[in-house]
Parts: C-alpha cells; structure tokens; sequence
C-alpha cells in the first residue's frame, strides 16, 4: 500500500506541486471498479471484502486532492466510493452506467486541472478509460476488482494511462 500511495504521489506531482491546478494541466481521473458485491442480484451491496477495499481505496486517494466523486446509479459504485466521500466531505455525482460521453463531458467540463475518482463496471471501465482519450486497457474479468486506472486527460483526444493493482 505504501509503494501504491509513493507511486500515485510521484505521478501526480508535476505542475500540482507549485500551486492550484490549472485546466492546462491535465485533469486526472482515477478509474476503478466497483469493489467484491455480496451476490450476482441486480443490485447488491457490496461484501465484507468490498467494503474493506472501499475503505482501502480512501486511504489510498484520501491525501490526492480529489475535487469529485462520480458513481453510477448502483448501490455497489456509490458504496466503493462512500468512504471516500466521507473523509472529504464531497458528495458523490450518480451518471447512468450506460451514458459514458455524459459522465466524460460532466468531468472535464465541472473539474478542468482537477482529480476525480470515477468507480463503474467490469463492462464499461475501458470505455472510460478511451472516452477520456487513453488507450483500451482491455476487459476486466468477473472475479477482477484490484485494478486502479490513473487517466491524466492532456487534451481533447489525448489522455495517459498508468495501471495499478490495489
């Protein structure tokens, strides 16, 4: 976790580290899985191990400066990033599942040079990902809920992507 939260800091600190962030420096938009749901319901809660990776996952961007919080309209995304929201104060933004270009669009137009915390689906986190302009990162397996996209938006069709596992 330590070498996570190293790694995050590295990459988050070039032009952050010498004031407010400007739109002109990147939005960062961190990208991650709903955490472990109790069953395959409709819309479950999430399990014992979901919620230890939700608190998992504040520690970790706890100290990042997030400025948003977005989830879809399942109880298992709002519920991953429910710790969060909770040690910053922020109110967690709910976009449909379905409707990646409006959730794209909401980010870069309400938090320009700003980091966001984006919790979705197994099904729709590449989409993400390459509506923001970053290269696919391929399908998330069923059973995959450790992944942590770090999306730095550079430009209207040009993003970074960096990959870890938490």
């Amino acid at each position: 976790m330590r070498q996570i939260r190293t790694l995050i800091a590295l990459l988050l600190l070039g032009s952050f580290c010498l004031g407010q962030p400007r739109a002109s420096d990147g939005t960062t938009v961190f990208v991650v899985r709903h955490a472990e749901k109790i069953d395959s319901s409709p819309d479950p809660d999430l399990s014992e191990a979901g919620r230890r990776r939700a608190v998992t996952l504040s520690e970790l961007l706890g100290d990042a400066g997030i400025a948003g919080l977005y989830a879809s309209q399942y109880k298992r995304t709002e519920q991953t990033l429910r710790p969060l929201a909770d040690k910053l104060g922020l109110e967690i933004h709910r976009v449909d599942a379905a409707k990646t270009n409006d959730l794209v669009s909401q980010i870069l137009s309400r938090f320009p040079g700003q980091k966001v915390v984006v919790a979705s689906h197994s099904d729709r986190v590449t989409e993400i990902v390459e509506a923001l302009g970053g290269k696919s990162v391929g399908y998330l397996e069923e059973s995959e809920y450790d992944k942590l996209f770090i999306v730095t938006v550079l430009g209207s069709s040009k993003a970074e992507v960096v990959r870890l596992k938490f």
